[in-house]
């Protein structure tokens, strides 16, 4: 019984940012390791537009988010640290999913983030990239190829291994 329970708990916490709207029907992955960014346009909480095209020249970190998920809370600060460290030299576009811009306003705000972000309340940005579960982090070269993928976990000494990895593709 003991056993049982445990492998419960363990079901719940691995699909903590599954929702009942997450599709699982169809692949979940529909942007992978060596594949271009999908064609979109997100306009960051500062102004400024946001597309492959204005991320090409130096290598971006891309991070779909919900801040009610548990998984994201955990991995934002950790993207923040390293945003502190590598903002000058790297792109960073944090793009929540489903999420009104004064919900993620207000959290980056407790938070004390100086990420760049967008709020956009529907999946349709989201979904050029994958079907479910958050959070997602995608390291592109300088030329938009995905060098790396990070779901749902994802440790600060990976995501700066990634971008190192990615700023030495000529």
């Amino acid at each position: 019984m003991r056993h049982l329970l445990l492998m419960i708990m363990s079901l719940i916490c691995l699909t903590s940012c599954f929702t009942d709207d997450d599709d699982l029907s169809e692949a979940v992955e529909k942007v992978e390791v060596g594949d271009a960014l999908p064609d979109f346009t997100v306009t960051l909480s500062d102004g400024a537009q946001v597309s492959p095209s204005a991320l090409s020249g130096k290598v971006s970190v891309i991070v779909f988010f919900n801040t009610t998920c548990k998984d994201c809370q955990r991995e934002l600060p950790l993207v923040q640290r390293v945003y502190e460290d590598e903002g000058d030299e790297v792109n960073f576009v944090c793009i929540s999913r489903e999420q009104s811009a004064v919900d993620v306003a207000a959290y980056w705000e407790a938070q004390s983030f100086t990420l760049p972000y967008s709020a956009q309340t529907d999946r349709s940005v989201y979904n050029l990239f994958a079907s479910a579960t958050i959070p997602r982090v995608y390291v592109t070269d300088a030329d938009g190829i995905v060098r790396s993928v990070f779901v749902e976990t994802m440790g600060e000494e990976s995501l700066r291994q990634a971008i190192v990895a990615a700023q030495t593709i000529l």
